[in-house]
């Protein structure tokens, strides 16, 4: 397959990818989406994973950051998590959606983020500032 056919049926995924975390965080309850992706833990250290498909997990979670912000819809930190861990799953791939609060005034300010093999490849610039409060793991592909 040619390098700009494979590159514009990547864009192509990640946009619905978007397309489908939208839906999943403003149209359903979280309780459903999140029974949908295996239910939620206490946040605990990730597994092993190689190298390559790191490499591969941040390639696609900078294309998700990129496209977030062309798209005409709200594209929260948590669509884009949700969007990444879709596309992970799909190329087998097993990522953690954190979720994490930090004190703000006047309350509370919520964060997700995307990890995989211990390592946060989206949503990682505001990561430190949240401290984590439970984990949706993706069931294994």
């Amino acid at each position: 397959m040619p390098v700009r056919l494979r590159q514009m049926l990547g864009t192509a995924e990640a946009l619905f990818a978007l397309w489908v975390g939208w839906v999943l965080v403003f149209a359903f309850p979280i309780r459903r989406t999140a029974a949908w992706f295996g239910g939620t833990t206490a946040p605990a250290a990730g597994h092993t994973v190689g190298a390559e498909k790191i490499r591969r997990a941040a390639y696609i979670a900078r294309r998700v950051a990129r496209l977030a912000k062309c798209v005409p819809w709200r594209t929260t930190c948590l669509v884009q998590a949700l969007a990444g861990s879709l596309l992970l799953k799909r190329r087998g791939i097993t990522a953690v959606v954190r979720f994490g609060v930090t004190k703000q005034k006047p309350g509370l300010a919520a964060h997700a983020w995307l990890i995989v093999g211990g390592r946060t490849v989206l949503g990682g610039e505001a990561a430190a500032d949240f401290v984590p409060l439970a984990d949706l793991r993706g069931k294994s592909p």
